[in-house]
């Protein structure tokens, strides 16, 4: 057995070795990573496939783009490819439109546009499926893949699977990388070595390598601004149009590529005179420069767009503009709302602007009680699903209520139109209900149902699997179920996973007798207690 694995080892590397462009970078990185972490086959995690920008199956890179491509161009006959603003992001994406159009099949390049965008053109353009390139909200050195199925939805079991499966074939499109294709492989060597630090690599302007001009593009921005809420009742789209206006709000990109959606969309719905925008953030930048962790979720990432004393209200969506982050200045103190925060002030929203009999909430097993309770006393249909937006997106193909509106804690809503979570959205009917109440008015609203704290904590660590596994056996009365184990006290429960995107382990604190304060003391206690000590001792 081990000398089968050996020879497949062997057999693997020299595939890789045949189809980089960057000999030497694979040699480099075999000395940091180690040879066998190297060529280990990616797998579609919570998220699509991501991980860091280095050589190997392993990492995100050439030859597993062309890996994923190659497959993907075995099974569908028609695909619109997105990208962000990241390192080598263009490239990646202009490397899956060669290998379509090799093959006589079509392909449409979008680039420097948002997640959810992405996900509506695979619908509007009738392709069979779509691809993103994007790491989402990882640090700068990490890029990955999404993929979309002809519905709009990331690809869930069985499909993932599958293509998993078949990826362990190794089959890769040929290029002439002496001749015509020349110039891609070119590009991305010099990126990787701008994003190592060895060479000032001056991006290329995207837009223009598209399959669009800006005037299609910008038909397209404004189909998608129309579609968002397309089917709500008219009065409700409105009163969203014509909204008295005074609470100012302050907005930023992260360093993404959400910043010329926000603009289109608020403009579109009579609200973008409102905005402030931070601008040194709402323009792609590969470098995120003082952002190493660009996700809302991560309260430092947020420190220079609190500096603006041009409001009190600040929103954010992470570098694909999936995700939204909402924080509220009071009394000179910010606060961040966390995932059930926000899903609690848009579930008073929906409350007070639908029927319940026309309306569903769906939510994942990891975020608190409120959406079940509210369901319960206003007779409004629910469902639970596992975390991931390709499980969500399935509970709510399952729905055959007219409006839906579903969250994962983890700073990702859907609502409207769609089958992924949107950001853009988010600022857009956000930007609507803060005019009409402050957040944390509506919170204390919100309480009449019930306390409902919740606290998210992220470990990051080299190893979480290891240091995950320690800790349960730590931990009595475990109870288990797939990857998320859960922990009982007396006053709060813990629910502890490893992270599908990052190398980490997240910690969910959730109570119904703490308030919100204490909560933190006890969650930041059990985190230091049982996880970080673990990660001291190694």
């Amino acid at each position: 057995m081990e000398k089968d694995s050996c020879v497949e080892t062997r057999l693997m590397k020299k595939r890789y070795m045949e189809a980089t462009c960057d000999l030497d970078r694979f040699h480099e990185d075999i000395e940091m990573y180690g040879e066998k972490n190297l060529l280990k086959l990616m797998k579609f995690s919570t998220g699509g496939m991501r991980g860091l920008m280095r050589s190997g199956f392993n990492g995100i890179n050439e030859v597993t783009c062309n890996l994923i491509g190659t497959e993907l161009c075995r099974r569908f006959s028609s695909i619109v490819i997105g990208c962000d603003g990241r390192y080598n992001s263009l490239n990646y994406a202009i490397l899956l439109r060669e290998i379509f159009r090799l093959n006589g099949k079509e392909a449409d390049l979008y680039p420097k546009v948002v997640t959810p965008f992405l996900a509506f053109l695979t619908c509007k353009l009738g392709a069979e499926a779509g691809i993103m390139v994007t790491a989402s909200h990882n640090p700068k050195e990490y890029n990955g893949f999404k993929v979309y199925t002809s519905k709009g939805g990331q690809i869930g079991p069985p499909l993932d699977r599958e293509i998993e499966e078949s990826m362990k074939a190794l089959d890769l499109t040929q290029f002439d990388r002496e001749g015509k294709h020349g110039d891609i492989f070119r590009r991305i060597k010099e990126e990787n070595d701008a994003l190592r630090g060895t060479l000032s690599c001056r991006k290329t302007e995207s837009v223009g390598l598209g399959d669009t001009d800006v005037s299609r593009r910008n038909e397209l921005i404004d189909a998608y601004n129309k579609w968002m809420f397309e089917g709500w009742d008219d009065r409700v789209i409105q009163n969203i149009r014509s909204v008295n206006l005074s609470v100012p709000i302050v907005f930023t990109g992260l360093c993404g590529v959400s910043g010329e959606f926000v603009k289109r969309a608020l403009e579109f719905y009579n609200l973008d005179s409102i905005i402030h925008f931070v601008d040194e953030e709402c323009c792609p930048n590969p470098n995120f420069p003082g952002l190493p962790f660009p996700n809302p979720e991560v309260v430092e990432t947020l420190l220079r767009s609190k500096r603006s004393n041009l409001a009190d209200i600040l929103f954010s969506c992470d570098p694909d503009g999936d995700r939204f982050g909402l924080s509220e200045r009071i009394d000179g103190e910010w606060i961040d709302y966390n995932g059930n925060e926000i899903a609690a002030i848009l579930m008073h929203f929906f409350v007070e602007n639908f029927s319940p009999s026309d309306l569903a909430f769906v939510n994942t097993y990891l975020c608190n009680g409120l959406m079940e309770k509210v369901c319960s006393v206003h007779g409004i249909e629910y469902l639970r699903t596992e975390t991931g937006f390709k499980n969500v997106s399935r509970a709510v193909d399952s729905v055959k209520k007219k409006n839906v509106f579903a969250y994962e804690d983890s700073l990702g809503f859907l609502f409207g139109n769609g089958k992924e979570k949107d950001g853009i959205k988010c600022v857009v009917l956000m930007a609507y209900i803060v005019q009409k109440e402050l957040p944390s008015k509506i919170l204390k609203k919100m309480e009449a149902y019930g306390r409902f704290s919740s606290v998210n904590i992220h470990v990051r660590c080299s190893d979480p699997d290891r240091v995950l596994e320690k800790v349960l056996r730590k931990l009595s009365n475990v109870e288990t179920e797939g990857k998320r184990s859960t922990v009982r006290f007396d006053d709060y429960k813990a629910i502890l996973r490893v992270s599908g995107t990052e190398s980490m382990v997240k910690i969910y604190v959730s109570s119904t007798t703490l308030d919100k304060k204490d909560l933190v003391k006890s969650a930041d206690d059990f985190a230091n207690k049982y996880v970080r000590s673990e990660i001291s001792h190694n």
